[in-house]
């Protein structure tokens, strides 16, 4: 239950005796209200009535606040109407009181909330900064964002300066409702009016800012956390350095960058990603090739895709790719280690070339097409750099093919790198199968399927794809039999994987790439090398593309002494690192 309600009408007058003890129940009541639980509160009342001692504002006031800690708004109102019957005029606080008790009450009770503030109109009171910051808090409980933000604003037509916490209020519930543009508004509001923020505000607009990807919020929440000493886990960190690469926000990857190796993080493949990232799409293929060599000498090893931020910025132009390998030529000549995976990049650049003179289609070029020649000549040149060829060089030369289904080239290549001892991994497996798929005589296909399976490599998906694609438009039966093969491995063929299947017709073969653009992927089961079906993860492949998933699992559990070795990296190379932010930023 609530507070006790007081019959006022039925006291005696106030005496000077009365006023004494009226102070001393109030002390002893403001004690039991911030300590004592409500029913200790209300056994004090009595003595009020016992001893003839009447309540004044300061009393209601406390058993208000009693109220407010429970959210009970009903009886708050009872004894508030009680106070008014007994003659005693509420003052501001007691309607801030009342406010902050809606705020808190459980259900809802906007209505209540609404008289509350017309009463503390119709008494003559003028609402405060206070006032509305107690309301406004009030409105964020219930959920209405779009009310509190005009009451801001009309705090404003009246230039009353609203509170720190009538800011902060509304700009939690903002960031709950991911309304990153709204709260980036209030935050400059917030900067003009009370200065300094405190690091959590810009902490969490700076993680909304992030997910919603709004590049000039993250910056500028980025630089007033770390200046107010913020603490950014390093998850954030993860996302901020991702949305930095593929914004090409040099400055902010390099500071993300500084900042955990300050808190001592040891950094990770997919930090060096982004950060490759964020040079290469900035034009700065000379610092992204060091970090990938920085990388390196960690005892981290780069994946096919860490590079992946070179190859977009450098892709569609001829000239790019030709200025980046000059970088190549220079930092070799320069006395600086050039890694493979530069290399590769540049040679997956190839797979996209724009033609000259091309008319534009959306954001990119219409006419592109595929440079073999060029890739070739970049390959060739690992021995002038001094850098060994490995399976994902052979993989960036497929890919490139798999664009001209050039075969006798492909075939070139598998046996050049077959006789310099480079294994072939699943993606070699499965882009050569796709080439083979673009043949007339595309019989080979099956060989490298079975070469797989002999490997315990299991297909992807997407070769089964092409392989039942391929068969079904030359009226193969063995289409039927690969859809078999799918399933037995635990893939879930579309329906329209299984109608192509089963499609008798060219026209409807055609028009199997048509209906494909809508599938984004499927879920398939990788089972283990050794054949044991017990062992089983559920991993995510890309129709439209090769994830290397495999490879990159073998690769983890045959590198794990270089990983120790990584964990024990030195602080050289961590003063390399930074070096090259310095050389950078200068």
């Amino acid at each position: 239950a609530g507070a006790p309600v007081f019959g006022l009408s039925n006291t005696p007058s106030v005496t000077d005796k009365d006023l004494s003890r009226l102070d001393e129940l109030n002390a002893e009541l403001k004690r039991l209200v911030n300590y004592s639980k409500p029913v200790d509160v209300n056994a004090h009342c009595r003595n009020f009535i016992i001893e003839n001692v009447r309540p004044n504002e300061e009393t209601y006031n406390l058993l208000l606040s009693m109220n407010e800690q429970y959210g009970w708004i009903i009886e708050s109102l009872e004894l508030f109407e009680d106070m008014r019957r007994g003659g005693l005029k509420p003052n501001l606080e007691t309607y801030h009181i009342l406010l902050r008790t809606a705020a808190k009450s459980r259900p809802k009770h906007p209505k209540l909330r609404e008289k509350v503030l017309e009463d503390l109109k119709n008494d003559g009171f003028e609402p405060t900064a206070i006032t509305y910051e107690c309301y406004v808090s009030a409105l964020v409980a219930h959920g209405e964002l779009e009310h509190a933000a005009d009451v801001l604003e009309m705090m404003e037509n009246k230039e009353i300066t609203p509170t720190m916490l009538t800011y902060a209020t509304i700009l939690q519930s903002a960031t709950s409702f991911n309304e990153a543009t709204f709260a980036g508004d209030l935050l400059e509001k917030m900067e003009k009016v009370h200065h300094p923020l405190s690091s959590a505000l810009y902490i969490d607009v700076l993680r909304l800012s992030t997910l919603e990807k709004k590049p000039l919020l993250v910056e500028h929440c980025w630089k007033k956390a770390i200046e107010s000493e913020g603490d950014v886990d390093d998850g954030l960190c993860t996302y901020i350095l991702q949305l930095a690469g593929r914004t090409g926000n040099t400055n902010l990857a390099t500071s993300v960058v500084k900042y955990l190796i300050g808190k001592r993080t040891p950094l990770e493949e997919h930090h060096y990603a982004s950060l490759i990232a964020a040079f290469g799409r900035n034009s700065r293929i000379r610092e992204a090739v060091l970090t990938l060599d920085i990388m390196r000498n960690r005892g981290i090893n780069p994946t096919e895709y860490t590079a992946e931020g070179i190859a977009d910025f450098i892709q569609y132009s001829h000239l790019r790719i030709e200025e980046s390998l000059q970088v190549l030529k220079d930092l070799h000549n320069q006395k600086h280690s050039v890694d493979i995976e530069a290399i590769n990049a540049l040679i997956r650049a190839c797979k996209v070339i724009t033609k000259k003179d091309a008319p534009r289609k959306g954001k990119f070029m219409a006419g592109t097409i595929a440079d073999v020649g060029l890739a070739d000549r970049i390959y060739r040149m690992t021995g002038e750099l001094g850098l060994t060829p490995d399976t994902n060089t052979l993989n960036a030369l497929l890919n490139v093919l798999t664009r001209t289904g050039h075969l006798p080239v492909a075939e070139e290549y598998l046996n050049d790198f077959k006789a310099k001892g480079v294994e072939f991994n699943v993606v070699t497996y499965s882009r050569m199968i796709e080439i083979l798929c673009m043949q007339i005589n595309y019989e080979g296909a099956f060989v490298y399927l079975e070469e797989m399976k002999e490997k315990n490599i299991v297909p992807p998906v997407n070769v089964y794809r092409n392989i039942i694609r391929k068969c079904a438009y030359n009226n193969d039966p063995r289409a039927s039999i690969a859809i078999e093969e799918m399933e037995s491995l635990g893939y879930k063929p579309t329906s329209d994987l299984l109608s192509f299947a089963q499609t008798e017709t060219k026209h409807e073969a055609e028009g199997f790439s048509r209906r494909r653009k809508s599938d984004q992927g499927q879920e398939r089961i990788l089972w283990g090398v050794d054949g044991d079906e017990s062992r089983k993860e559920d991993i995510h492949v890309a129709d439209d593309e090769i994830t290397g998933a495999e490879a990159h699992t073998a690769n983890q559990i045959d590198d794990e002494p270089l990983r120790e070795k990584k964990r024990q990296r030195s602080r050289d190379d961590h003063e390399k690192l930074l070096a090259l932010f310095e050389g950078w930023n200068s």
